[in-house]
């Protein structure tokens, strides 16, 4: 990444803008970190500011260091597990969301915070875009964002799902008024029923936003799942990329 001077900045400045490049790929994992002492030369400011820059990625767990050996970007070896695997026989019954069928097995209530947007294409998932995965460009992907909270009113889980537009034009998923939408009988009525699901699972410290929106203590860790639901055709109709908070009493259970 450039290394031009830029007349000083802040420790979360800094943090922000190889966070950001840390999530484009242009910063890959692997990728040696300039020193404390290069980079501060680089941007105009003090050690001290790179290094707290660094502690603050090390603790979201995107780098790490070691001393005399330096610092770099943070290698992680992701679960994927294909709950339906392509070649097996269709379920006649198109996949659930698991955190709907089970509260309403409960009989418990989540309030849910929804906002529907259209998102740019380059949105970052992980190591890809958001219009990558779904093989649709801007002005052609809808984005419904949803914050579940507890009874009493903690928020748990902070989820984004993106569909091609095409795919939800005229259903409820465009709505923000709507909340606890199943969007697989949804998709499924609207002729993109999703026989086919994988998962990308893992656990890591927060990012600051996500810090923010939960409203996570200190040192709380979350556990990141991405879900890419496919049609029977092999189109991808939902990237679905959900935060969970970690901590005490809160755990995920999937069953295929």
């Amino acid at each position: 990444m450039s290394a031009e001077r830029t007349g000083g900045v802040s420790y979360r400045a800094l943090a922000a803008e190889l966070r950001a490049a840390i999530a484009s790929g242009e910063l890959a994992p692997g990728d040696p970190l300039p020193s404390e002492v290069q980079m501060a030369a680089d941007r105009g400011t003090t050690r001290i500011t790179v290094g707290r820059a660094y502690a603050q990625l090390a603790g979201e767990g995107l780098i790490a260091s070691e001393p005399r050996v330096g610092s770099w970007v943070r290698r992680y070896a992701a679960m994927t597990w294909r709950l339906i695997r392509r070649g097996r026989k269709r379920p006649a019954v198109p996949l659930a969301d698991p955190w709907i069928a089970a509260m309403a097995d409960s009989g418990a209530t989540w309030p849910e915070d929804v906002s529907v947007g259209l998102p740019p294409g380059d949105t970052p998932i992980r190591s890809d875009t958001v219009g990558n995965l779904l093989g649709v460009g801007d002005g052609h992907i809808l984005v419904r964002e949803c914050l579940r909270s507890r009874s009493d009113g903690a928020p748990v889980e902070w989820t984004r799902a993106y569909y091609p537009e095409d795919v939800v034009d005229g259903t409820v998923l465009r709505s923000s008024s709507v909340t606890h939408v199943d969007a697989y009988p949804v998709l499924a009525d609207a002729g993109n029923a999703c026989v086919h699901q994988d998962l990308e699972i893992s656990s890591r410290m927060p990012r600051p936003a996500e810090s923010e929106r939960l409203q996570l203590l200190p040192a709380t860790p979350v556990t990141e799942i991405v879900a890419r639901s496919y049609t029977g055709e092999g189109r991808c109709v939902e990237v679905r990329h959900s935060i969970i908070a970690g901590g005490p009493g809160h755990i995920v259970s999937i069953e295929a």
